[in-house]
């Protein structure tokens, strides 16, 4: 005599395995995804952090501190006022720069690659030895643009030399990194070769 309630004992379990399996893969995937896209935002962040931190130096070098330094070791004192704001301003920025430095280029190397964190320091190179005429022409030390170079259009011309091809690394940087998270290879989701 078949046991009439058997059955549905068996279809009740299979129906709850399977749900059960079909529930845990749906979790997988949408812990998956969660990651995926915790990665990119990671990703992302930086390249912003990164982005705006040396675009600031570069502007405040270019733009405001390397004429700010000559006017000071010239003796010409005629927009003192904005440049004791201007020189304040690159100082922070300077400092962002140094006081990120080391962390920035290793989160590149983990989100973006060797090469790119390669880059990175290139260019940090670069700003600081840039920093570093800035500061000695500002202070009037021996290594001053003014004293090597003796005018204004020598210090300037100095100074750009230094820099030179750092404003198409930073192009060629922020390049590389927008590529690498549109196409999702960052952090854990980059290809191992």
């Amino acid at each position: 005599m078949p046991i009439p309630f058997i059955g549905p004992i068996i279809i009740a379990a299979g129906t709850t395995a399977i749900g059960s399996f079909f529930q845990n893969r749906t979790d997988q995937i949408r812990q998956k995804s969660e990651r995926r896209q915790a990665i990119i935002l990671m990703a992302l962040g930086l390249l912003d952090e990164v982005s705006k931190t040396i675009d600031s130096l570069r502007y405040f070098l270019m733009e405001e501190a390397i004429y700010i330094a000559i006017r000071k070791a010239l003796g010409d004192d005629s927009r003192m006022d904005e440049d004791v704001k201007g020189w304040d301003e690159y100082q922070k920025s300077v400092i962002e720069w140094n006081s990120n430095h080391n962390r920035l280029l290793s989160q590149v190397r983990v989100y973006y690659g060797d090469e790119n964190e390669a880059l990175l320091e290139s260019i940090g190179d670069r700003l600081n030895e840039a920093d570093s005429k800035v500061g000695a022409t500002f202070y009037n030390t021996s290594n001053s643009l003014i004293k090597e170079f003796g005018d204004k259009k020598g210090a300037k011309q100095a100074f750009d030399n230094i820099l030179g091809s750092v404003e198409r690394d930073i192009r060629l940087l922020n390049l590389r990194m927008t590529q690498l998270l549109q196409s999702q290879e960052v952090g854990e989701l980059r290809v191992s070769i």
